[in-house]
């Protein structure tokens, strides 16, 4: 616990701090019994530790087997580092999930928004670091195993109220998981994880004020996102997506509405999809002329 809390003072002090704030409230609110949480949750934190204790001990195994790497490492902190502070990371996890924490208080003790945020945003990007390490290594299969965590990280976090930033790796991770979704129940849930992260980002990136990189993570989140609530047909799922994108992305949302369309039209989409996509067709994806 030692080392754990020293490898994480090294990486972010303002994060050692947070973990000591953090355990401190959770063992006021235990006495009281003071237990609620935000939302039914899709993912366990007590799942995702013991599946990343394994991922973790292989991976440094690995990195110590390798030596001192002689090409350019993908992260600045070593494999064994990222060992210790994510351990440390998620037990303080653990005791949120456990119910230390009463979430509902509005004192200024209690964990914040951008408390639980700064927890979950450098869980992402220890696990993306780790993955790149695990690639590094040569060892695919193990940084799918580390990359498979960080959604529902993210979501954890997002479901608990915390403001997602580290939004990269976490719709790299969508996309690929968009490939392999297949039934229409998987779409769903997958969906609404999307909805929880769109409601979760950063009012700075929300913002999207620099609009020059077309793939940039939140236009890639939105985009997505009305794609795979096209594929669900569900109509209320893919109005909502919709609203979202001609109320962020006005620019993109005509070309969507245009191949949306191509789509419906060459596949077998059942009549409520193909109209509603029409409905939205008419009124934003036909050219604009002059009279």
């Amino acid at each position: 616990m030692m080392a754990a809390r020293a490898a994480v003072a090294v990486l972010e002090p303002g994060l050692a701090c947070l973990a000591r704030k953090v355990t401190k409230r959770f063992s006021a609110h235990h006495a009281k019994g003071e237990i609620r949480l935000m939302n039914a949750l899709l993912v366990d934190i007590g799942l995702m530790a013991d599946a990343l204790e394994p991922a973790i001990g292989a991976l440094v195994e690995a990195y110590e087997i390798e030596g001192a790497p002689s090409r350019h490492p993908p992260s600045p902190n070593s494999p064994p580092v990222l060992a210790i502070s994510l351990s440390q990371l998620f037990e303080v996890l653990r005791e949120i999930e456990q119910g230390f924490a009463h979430l509902g208080q509005s004192t200024g003790e209690d964990l914040s928004r951008h408390d639980l945020g700064t927890l979950g945003n450098y869980g992402v990007q220890w696990l993306d670091e780790a993955a790149g390490w695990a690639n590094f290594l040569e060892n695919p299969a193990l940084g799918q195993d580390f990359s498979a965590l960080i959604l529902p990280l993210a979501c954890w976090t997002a479901r608990r109220g915390g403001e997602l930033t580290a939004l990269k790796p976490i719709v790299d991770h969508l996309v690929r998981l968009m490939d392999q979704t297949v039934s229409l129940a998987d779409s769903e849930r997958l969906l609404s994880m999307m909805d929880n992260l769109f409601h979760a980002v950063g009012p700075g990136i929300a913002e999207d004020v620099d609009r020059s990189d077309p793939r940039r993570p939140w236009r890639l989140l939105l985009l997505n996102r009305a794609i795979l609530a096209t594929r669900t047909c569900q109509r209320p799922l893919m109005e909502r997506a919709f609203q979202s994108l001609l109320s962020h992305l006005p620019e993109d949302a005509a070309e969507f509405f245009r191949e949306g369309m191509a789509q419906v039209e060459h596949a077998s989409y059942p009549p409520q999809a193909r109209e509603l996509m029409l409905a939205y067709y008419q009124a934003w994806g036909l050219p604009r002329t002059l009279h």
